[in-house]
């Protein structure tokens, strides 16, 4: 699919830009027996009718908006059915019972903000920019890594898949339905890191069942050692909560109830708001245990301050995000932009912007108290950290997620920051030729958005650096 431009002349033309929410969101397999993170990628579209001025367009009773994740297919017995991925199957069968009252199930293959594999974008407005930009949102749809023997990561148990999909997304006429414009761009999803160090650790403190094999934990015995874990270091027996099942040998066999780590510990990844959620039915509090912790603050909170870790695993855990975040094989990275070109410091300190640069290391981000409010716009780095006034985000009420998605600049705030610039952790230019292909469709180029007949008609063909704040 291509994005509509055609070059200079025509006001009936429409431009089309679209990003994902974030450089690479996390999954993980075997709902059946744990549930970090569901499946939720969200995808902004604006459309742009070319002119002089341009206008932004998000009036559904003109426009109808629809998209689809062209590698996620399901039932159509294609390179991409997930309808034959035992590991999409675990988590529809078990949707309902980690998120009670969701109804997502094999035929209502929705995610948890209610959009689908394909559907039809909802017009929104920016209320916490200034500008009050006007975009499209298919939030939260069930996106999944599909198997691809010449995919770009190994699973845990083995299985190669695919992680950087596309969202294509097609501009409508309401009336007639023509097709108004077209572009893809991209959608990245992967396993995160926690089944194969844990593999490694349930391996090496003898969490094998009797016969098998002598160097491959079987996902129970993975999830057996981290409960264990948690039992000693927090004393909530998780296994004691949900009911386990045990072979002769006093090995984890099976699960009364799946369980999901933000039924306890709060985490706005799936949308809850404060601890113990009282959206979902809370095991843990039905027996007595409460936990004020986010879900993103014990997790990294435990490792980069356990003794363990840092002596039997990685003694620099605290810079080290690859550890758990997808990346670093060589053909996967969540961090893949522009800003992994850039060097900065001088002499033996030199080095290419890493993560820590922005976000600070864990021990950082720890004993400041960043993490108890991980998500909060106040703990998160801005563009005006580092560049001038001329490129701060304008946000007028700050909001979760950082200020960056939460903002607009160009054209008097009705354009967002990620429409020209690429999403968080994939700006542009990215390292990763899908993360550039829309525009390069749109201006022949892999740099942000800044030829200006793309949008306003007669004006300069040249790559310049277009005012944030007009």
């Amino acid at each position: 699919m291509t994005a509509v431009y055609a070059g200079g002349t025509s006001s009936n033309d429409y431009v089309v830009a679209g990003y994902n929410d974030l450089g690479m969101h996390c999954v993980c397999p075997r709902a059946d027996i744990m549930m970090l993170l569901p499946p939720w990628n969200t995808l902004r579209v604006q459309v742009i009718k070319r002119g002089s001025p341009p206008v932004p367009m998000n009036d559904s009773t003109k426009l109808t908006v629809e998209y689809k994740i062209r590698e996620n297919t399901y039932g159509d017995n294609g390179p991409y059915d997930l309808s034959k991925d035992p590991e999409y199957l675990r988590w529809l069968d078990t949707a309902n019972i980690h998120f009670p009252g969701s109804g997502i199930s094999r035929t209502n293959r929705v995610g948890l903000a209610g959009y689908g594999l394909s559907g039809v974008m909802t017009p929104e407005i920016l209320t916490s920019s200034p500008g009050n930009a006007k975009y499209w949102l298919a939030e939260g749809a069930p996106a999944y890594p599909p198997l691809d023997t010449q995919g770009d990561f190994i699973g845990p148990f083995g299985d190669k898949r695919k992680a950087y999909l596309h969202w294509d997304v097609t501009v409508k006429d309401k009336a007639t339905s023509a097709v108004l414009g077209t572009t893809s761009t991209t959608l990245p999803i992967a396993f995160g890191g926690c089944c194969n160090c844990h593999q490694d650790v349930a391996a090496s403190k003898g969490y094998i069942k009797q016969g098998a094999c002598g160097t491959c934990p079987d996902p129970y015995d993975v999830f057996e050692e981290m409960m264990d874990a948690h039992t000693r270091d927090t004393g909530v027996d998780v296994l004691a909560l949900v009911g386990g099942t045990y072979d002769s040998y006093g090995h984890l066999t099976g699960l009364a109830t799946p369980v999901r780590c933000s039924k306890c510990h709060s985490d706005l990844a799936v949308g809850g708001s404060a601890a113990l959620d009282a959206t979902w039915v809370n095991y843990a509090k039905s027996k007595g245990y409460t936990s004020i912790s986010p879900f993103s603050k014990v997790l990294h909170k435990f490792h980069v301050e356990s003794a363990e870790v840092q002596t039997f695993y990685d003694s620099n855990i605290e810079k080290n995000c690859y550890q758990c975040h997808p990346g670093g094989n060589g053909t996967l990275d969540c961090y893949r932009e522009v800003h992994t070109t850039i060097k900065i410091g001088s002499g033996k300190s030199a080095h290419n912007i890493w993560c820590t640069d922005c976000h600070g290391d864990l021990f950082q981000r720890v004993s400041t108290g960043q993490m108890d409010k991980p998500w909060h716009y106040s703990t998160l780095p801005t563009c005006s950290d580092c560049h001038n006034t001329n490129t701060q985000e304008l946000v007028g009420t700050p909001a979760v997620f950082g200020q960056f998605l939460g903002s607009s600049g160009h054209k008097k705030g009705q354009i967002l920051c990620q429409t020209c610039h690429g999403e968080p952790h994939g700006l542009l230019p990215s390292k990763k030729a899908i993360d550039n292909e829309q525009n390069v469709r749109l201006q022949g180029l892999a740099w942000p958005l800044g030829k200006c007949d793309v949008c306003h008609i007669g004006k300069s063909s040249r790559i310049g650096t277009p005012s944030h704040q007009p």
